[in-house]
């Protein structure tokens, strides 16, 4: 019932309107202390399941092989992740993207920046038909990101979609679902991470873009897309309407005959135990009327 009262629908981007195979486009680093530096954000990074942790992870791994512990006293907040590893005290932020292209994020050690990271990421596929399919159903869209603004901007052209909110906290989504909530918007939250979850919890319904198989968004949400596939978003909230159709008619229908039955007896037209056949056939095509949606194409 909830998908199809859907009014708006709202994006996170990375990992959700994105395809969350991102890789690691440029590490720009002092080359005296590159191996160190990524060796204290990858042991950080292990602690966080975010598609850009993981790629830089890999990253990592790749350049200088393993040997990294997860870092101790791991947390977020305020936008950026600390903890300590190799002696050292290491944080990783959001920094300014040089391009449109890019997310970016800077490594901070012992309080020195000691390195740029920037990452590469694509719309999916399905993005653009799914906002579509969307619109033309008058559902209004948008997406809330904590990326910065430039790459946010450039996910939201892509994909169609005009209205658009950037750099911001897990705090800043939830009072934007709220508001939209409060300003009598029926709204469908879209997300894939943990940073989305109270997002996804507090949306009047959600979807979990699972291809990552994070936990704590498939839990927060509603419904999960296991395959990654946006346009079955549309799809979803297409098939709810048509549920809540069929139950309006049948109620409707079983209402109408329930009503005539009670006056053609009253008036001795039927007698009871024509009046309880008719009632079981009523159930009947009640129940055929509703088994029509097994057959029904979800698109």
């Amino acid at each position: 019932e909830a998908l199809g009262k859907c009014g708006t629908a709202v994006f996170d981007k990375t990992g959700t309107l994105t395809a969350g195979d991102i890789s690691v486009a440029r590490f720009d680093c002092d080359p005296q202390t590159r191996r160190q530096t990524l060796q204290c954000a990858a042991a950080l990074e292990l602690a966080s399941p975010h598609p850009l942790a993981r790629a830089l992870v890999a990253y990592a791994k790749a350049e200088i092989g393993g040997g990294f512990p997860q870092a101790e006293n791991a947390a977020f907040a305020n936008g950026e992740l600390s903890g300590d590893a190799f002696g050292r005290h290491v944080k990783i932020r959001k920094a300014p993207a040089q391009s449109a292209a890019y997310s970016a994020s800077e490594i901070v050690i012992d309080g020195k920046v000691s390195a740029r990271v920037f990452f590469a990421d694509t719309v999916r596929p399905s993005a653009r038909k799914a906002v579509e399919r969307l619109h033309s159903k008058n559902i209004k869209t948008a997406i809330l990101s904590g990326d910065n603004r430039a790459a946010v901007e450039s996910a939201a052209r892509q994909a169609g979609i005009e209205k658009f909110s950037a750099n911001l906290l897990p705090q800043d989504k939830l009072d934007a679902i709220s508001a939209a909530k409060a300003a009598g918007e029926f709204v469908c939250m879209a997300g894939d991470g943990v940073n989305d979850a109270p997002s996804l919890a507090a949306a009047d319904t959600s979807v979990a873009v699972a291809g990552h198989k994070n936990d704590i968004a498939i839990n927060a949400a509603r419904v999960s897309i296991l395959d990654g596939d946006l346009s079955k978003i549309p799809a979803l909230i297409g098939f709810s309407k048509s549920v809540l159709n069929t139950i309006t008619a049948n109620i409707a229908f079983a209402l109408a005959v329930n009503a005539a039955a009670v006056a053609l007896g009253a008036f001795g037209i039927i007698s009871p135990a024509g009046g309880a056949l008719l009632h079981n056939i009523t159930s009947v095509a009640v129940v055929a009327n509703s088994a029509r949606l097994l057959n029904k194409k979800i698109v």
